[in-house]
Parts: C-alpha cells; sequence; structure tokens
C-alpha cells in the first residue's frame, strides 16, 4: 500500500525518493520490523497483567508501551546504522 501510495505521488505530485532516502529505507523498515515483532511480544503478555486492573493501570500501561516503542525503534535505527552514516 505504501509503494503504491509513494507511486500515485510520484506521478501526481512529482515526488521522488532521493538517493539518501533509498540508502536509509532497508534501516528503518528493519527497524520498524523489530520493533514490531517486540511490541507484538508485549501485547502477548499484557491481557494477563491487565485482566483486572484499574482503567488507569491500564492508561500507564498503554503509554509505557508506546513509550518502548519509541525507543526500540530508535535503538534499532541506531544498532542498523552504517558506520559512514
Amino acid at each position: 500500500m505504501a509503494f503504491s501510495l509513494i507511486r500515485r505521488g510520484a506521478e501526481t505530485f512529482g515526488f521522488s525518493i532521493d538517493a539518501d532516502a533509498k540508502r536509509r529505507l532497508p534501516r528503518i523498515v528493519l527497524s520498524a520490523l523489530a520493533m514490531g515483532a517486540l511490541l507484538w511480544l508485549a501485547a502477548q503478555s499484557l491481557p494477563a497483567l491487565t485482566s483486572g486492573a484499574h482503567g488507569l493501570v491500564q492508561a500507564i500501561l498503554l503509554l509505557v508501551v508506546i513509550s518502548a516503542g519509541m525507543a526500540i525503534y530508535g535503538l534499532f535505527l541506531r544498532l542498523f546504522a552504517s558506520p559512514l552514516a
């Protein structure tokens, strides 16, 4: 779907991906996949923790999961960075 939107944007608005973006794209995709996998694993264990919890506790856990996802994504971007970047 993203590829289709990029292609349509390129045709309609003259949008194109430059060489730097093409070079960074694999790193971004790998980081997003790693983040998604780790968040999926976290989501498997959260129902057991939140089954009888108060709504405030559930909201705090959601904020923790969101913050962890952002941190994981940034960490993997750093880990997958090329030495020359």
